[in-house]
């Protein structure tokens, strides 16, 4: 069932896609600009950033454990705050 819901999502947004080029044509070169290579690109850019992010949080945790605990200890009640 779960599969059948992904296809149809992914269907529904192609045609969205597809409707929008044809309708406008900033959409249409900008569709047009995408290759293989520009979005392996864009996804090895983000890889990228995210470890750096990773790196900075480890560091951030490791620097200031006990304030990460607080805020960790708060998010969790605040949670639990919104769910009552």
């Amino acid at each position: 069932m779960k599969l059948r819901d992904l296809v149809l999502s992914v269907a529904a947004l192609a045609v969205l896609v597809a409707l929008l080029a044809l309708a406008d044509d900033r959409v249409r070169e900008r569709v047009s600009g995408v290759s293989a290579r520009a979005v392996s690109h864009g996804v090895s850019q983000g890889t990228t950033q995210l470890q750096a992010a990773t790196m900075s949080a480890r560091n951030l945790v490791v620097e200031k454990g006990a304030l990460t605990v607080l805020v960790i200890a708060g998010g969790i009640l605040f949670v639990f705050m919104l769910r009552t």
